[in-house]
């Protein structure tokens, strides 16, 4: 009864997640195709460049409370009412520094219109920084369906705001107001939902409590944060901010599916799971199967953005994007690795081992930094940055499941290799379906040739998938009888 609740309750909170997400996936890259023809690459990089301080702010607010919230269920209404005061005051104290920061990053980029920008987006850093505590609140209760309604509405009012600005003429600025605006009504959303009792009283000895928790969960947000940021940093530096604008939208197109389809069951597994920190048996058996799972959807996703960059950039952004193809197509091949390994943090975070976790980051960060720094200085071009941290990553890939598998849950790494089979092979088919496409289909349209060779690429997996008879563990046979019955029952 136990496993099946669990089960239950994770499809219940994965199916709204995922329902909610690629609804919000939608408005995204409807906002982002529309912005990407009236903006030029280099509006987009001079955003980008603050962008990455912004992140890095709300990082230092963070301290691993979001997270900590989650993870100890037995917090009372006090300890909640002392750790949102805590984080409101911490948000006030950096959207204030970040004031005057950004006079820092005008001086090291050497252009005085990002004293504007980053004051402007001080507004941004104090409202994501103060909407920790409300988030992780109604994560926690799994309030799944309500954060994603609210996450599609707000973003869809930002982005029309947005695409009117940009249209009147407020070039980059359209883009900062969209991060004020934005940050503004998700505070004012998850507050309002998750109805925090703010007690008279305030005392620290809650975050004491926690502190062992979330220490490290900071650390790893901290090395997070320079392994994912630092590219932004050295190529809007070093490469100038155009480079930088092509750069992050290539990279942001290419995260879609990593965060769409793995954090659409990340913020479901951990507060699941935690439950369960004692049995690692447990949680190594449901996470064996999320990452198969994972996997045999991420297959498909990868090989189509590697053979048809071209198509999917000209569809998403136009022609003044096509610049970007080399890029993409190499950042596209980290995908799969990507999809996995961001499961990742949820299972050591509901293992209790933050401290793991840390020393994970601590290592991918040198592999991330070292890859991005090598394709900077020594390749002097996007293409070898791209290929810096594909190596990086593969790299990171054996050593994140090492000590997750082995060193955490202490299981087999042959066994949790062996359970990529059949992805392995379903990718390697979906290759050859794909040359041999190319060499055969002539199909001036790109349009045209991207949607035929998507719905073969389709049909190839499906077919995949029941001949290597894992129809069953990919729900489909479950889908095909609901089917059945609806169309029995309308005759």
């Amino acid at each position: 009864m136990e496993n099946k609740t669990l089960k239950q309750q994770f499809i219940s909170g994965a199916l709204i997640t995922f329902v909610s997400r690629y609804m919000f996936i939608a408005v995204n890259l409807i906002i982002s195709a529309i912005l990407a023809r009236i903006l030029d690459p280099d509006e987009f990089g001079v955003v980008a460049i603050v962008a990455v301080f912004t992140t890095f702010f709300q990082m230092l607010s963070q301290m691993g409370l979001g997270a900590a919230v989650i993870q100890h269920k037995t917090l009372s209404d006090k300890d909640i009412s002392d750790i949102f005061k805590f984080t409101t005051l911490l948000s006030f104290g950096l959207a204030t520094a970040f004031f005057f920061f950004s006079y820092a990053i005008a001086y090291f980029y050497e252009n005085d219109v990002y004293v504007l920008i980053g004051k402007l987006l001080s507004i941004s850093v104090l409202f994501n920084s103060m909407n920790i505590v409300p988030t992780a609140i109604l994560t926690r209760d799994k309030r799944f369906k309500a954060m994603g309604i609210t996450t599609i509405l707000m973003n869809l009012i930002a982005g029309i705001a947005t695409i009117i600005l940009a249209l009147h003429g407020f070039s980059y600025f359209s883009i900062v107001i969209n991060s004020i605006l934005l940050s503004v009504l998700m505070f004012s959303s998850y507050f309002f939902l998750c109805k925090i009792k703010i007690k008279k009283a305030f005392s620290l000895h809650v975050l004491r409590q926690i502190a062992g928790y979330s220490a490290f969960e900071y650390l790893h947000n901290f090395v997070n944060y320079f392994s994912r940021n630092i590219d932004n940093i050295l190529i809007g530096k070093f490469l100038g901010a155009t480079q930088l604008g092509y750069y992050d939208r290539a990279y942001r197109l290419m995260m879609y599916p990593v965060m769409n389809l793995t954090h659409v069951l990340t913020p479901v597994l951990h507060p699941l799971l935690a439950d369960y920190q004692d049995n690692k048996d447990k949680i190594y058996s449901v996470y064996k199967r999320l990452v198969k799972f994972l996997a045999m959807l991420g297959v498909p996703i990868v090989v189509i953005l590697f053979f048809y960059a071209k198509e999917i950039i000209f569809i998403m952004y136009g022609d003044k994007w096509l610049y970007i193809i080399p890029t993409f197509r190499i950042l596209s091949l980290s995908i799969i690795i990507q999809i996995i390994t961001g499961s990742g943090g949820a299972i050591f975070r509901a293992a209790g081992r933050t401290d793991v976790l840390f020393l994970v980051s601590l290592i991918s960060g040198v592999l991330m930094v070292s890859g991005i720094s090598l394709g900077v200085f020594v390749g002097g071009r996007l293409e070898y940055v791209a290929v810096g941290i594909l190596v990086a990553m593969c790299i990171n890939f054996i050593q994140l499941y090492y000590l997750l598998i082995v060193k955490v849950l202490g299981n087999s790494l042959i066994d949790f290799y062996m359970n990529l089979k059949t992805p392995f092979l379903i990718g390697m088919i979906l290759i050859g379906v794909n040359i041999a496409i190319l060499n055969l289909q002539k199909i001036e349209s790109l349009i045209l040739n991207f949607f035929i060779s998507a719905v073969i690429n389709f049909a190839v997996w499906l077919a995949c998938i029941f001949i290597f008879k894992e129809s069953k563990f990919m729900g489909i046979n479950k889908i095909i009888s609901k089917l059945s019955d609806n169309r029995k029952s309308i005759v």
